[in-house]
């Protein structure tokens, strides 16, 4: 009778292994900065390869992966009791390190991805009020024909280059400058320059306007119905030298395992806006 029992115990332990297994467990692949990968403010490397106690094992990424993600906001140069772009990088980071940002191709969305309150410090105010930062999606003006859309960003493995220069296998490659753009201003990013793979974008507010050296360019107006990057009443009326904040992350996600990862979000540079 034991034995039996025993068989019996043995088959109901593989019969719940499987089920679980049919439903999904886990499969989670390691991701660590400086072993799999590195993240700059010019540059992106990882390997398609990882170590594991047994040795290396391969990383095939999932259709629509790696998927690279640039996001901008616009902060005071100075006049902060501390620095929003670390704020929203820790909220970014807090929020999405093993998820995907939600970017959409909607351009008739304007949500923030993360947002932070921050204290603007003016000598010349007599109170000190929050304004609520927000991290945005850029919109792309197409040149060819004066259509504005989501930007493209790379998401495939074709779109990351070898890496010859380092202990990793991939890397890509960027930089943003500020160019003249109607009234305003536009961001050129550029991805993999001087590369067959070279890719330009021109791109603008996520409201699709150009970026302005006026702070009150960016506030919404009483009774308006246009959308800018804050509210009417924001205390970022108080911001000293406005500033553009770009940043850059990357989500990976692999063939067989369930875990997906975005890397911590990097500043790619600030841009202090002038009056033209």
């Amino acid at each position: 009778m034991g034995s039996i029992k025993s068989v019996i115990r043995i088959i109901l332990i593989v019969a719940v292994l499987l089920f679980f297994q049919s439903c999904g467990i886990p499969q989670m692949f390691r991701w660590e900065k400086n072993s799999e990968y590195s993240i700059s403010s010019s540059a992106i490397r990882f390997n398609i390869s990882y170590t594991t106690d047994s040795g290396s094992k391969p990383l095939t990424p999932k259709e629509g992966f790696p998927r690279l993600h640039f996001f901008y906001a616009i902060a005071p140069k100075t006049g902060l009791t501390s620095n929003a772009d670390s704020l929203l990088i820790s909220s970014f980071n807090s929020r999405y390190s093993d998820s995907v940002p939600p970017t959409t191709t909607d351009i008739s969305r304007h949500d923030p991805i993360v947002t932070r309150t921050v204290y603007p410090t003016d000598a010349s105010s007599s109170t000190t009020t929050s304004s609520v930062i927000g991290l945005y999606e850029f919109v792309e003006y197409n040149e060819d024909d004066g259509t504005f859309s989501r930007p493209s960003f790379p998401d495939d493995i074709s779109y990351f280059l070898y890496d010859t220069e380092s202990t990793y296998d991939r890397v890509i490659r960027y930089s943003a400058d500020i160019v003249q753009y109607d009234n305003g201003y536009a961001i050129e990013l550029t991805l993999n320059a001087g590369t067959s793979e070279e890719i330009v974008y021109t791109l603008v507010r996520n409201n699709g306007e150009p970026f302005m050296a006026d702070i009150t360019e960016y506030i919404e107006e009483q009774g308006s119905t246009e959308v800018r990057e804050f509210d009417y009443g924001d205390a970022a009326s108080d911001f000293q030298m406005p500033s553009i904040y770009i940043f850059v992350s990357c989500s990976f996600a692999c063939v067989n395992y369930t875990s997906v990862y975005t890397i911590p979000l990097t500043t790619v540079g600030s841009i202090e806006l002038t009056a033209l």
